[in-house]
């Protein structure tokens, strides 16, 4: 155990210094794990709950709706072109929350999909916390959004590995 917090920091660290670094490490490593370690499959169930082997992911409704859009997506998606998805992002985030009415929903998209703040970034980081949190070790970056500032962001995990109930 101490060793995957100990990797953790490493990349909290590296990630901090340069973020393109930890991007190359995370491609070098994943090649290592496919060779050493199969990934787990994520499972997706018909509410849209995402689960690691038994243990259902623990995002918010926003996040969880985020997630998914990123997980239709393998290309990857540029923060900068995040409206372009913003119907898809409704859809999703109406299907998973169950809090308020549809315009408090819709209000909640369109602040996250402005360009002008950070709302996004702050989402990213929070899934990235529960990920890193819930699955173990350097498999967590499989699972991640990654990608470098200005670029497509997108989850590494090969497809075949995903689930939709």
């Amino acid at each position: 155990m101490n060793r995957d917090n100990d990797m953790k920091t490493m990349a909290d660290r590296i990630r901090e210094m340069n973020p393109a670094a930890l991007e190359i490490i995370i491609k070098l490593a994943h090649d290592q794990l496919r060779m050493k370690q199969t990934p787990e499959p994520l499972r997706i169930d018909k509410d849209c709950w995402i689960y690691y082997k038994d243990t259902r992911l623990e995002f918010s409704p926003l996040a969880r709706a985020v997630y998914l859009l990123f997980l239709r997506h393998p290309e990857g998606i540029a923060q900068k072109d995040i409206q372009d998805y913003r119907n898809e992002l409704v859809k999703l985030y109406h299907h998973v929350s169950v809090f308020g009415t549809t315009d408090r929903m819709d209000a909640v998209i369109d602040r996250l999909t402005e360009h002008s703040n950070n709302n996004l970034n702050t989402l990213l980081y929070r899934i990235r916390k529960v990920v890193h949190r819930q699955i173990p070790g350097m498999l967590a970056n499989l699972y991640d959004i990654t990608g470098r500032a200005g670029e497509k962001k997108k989850i590494l995990l090969d497809r075949r590995y995903v689930t939709w109930e």
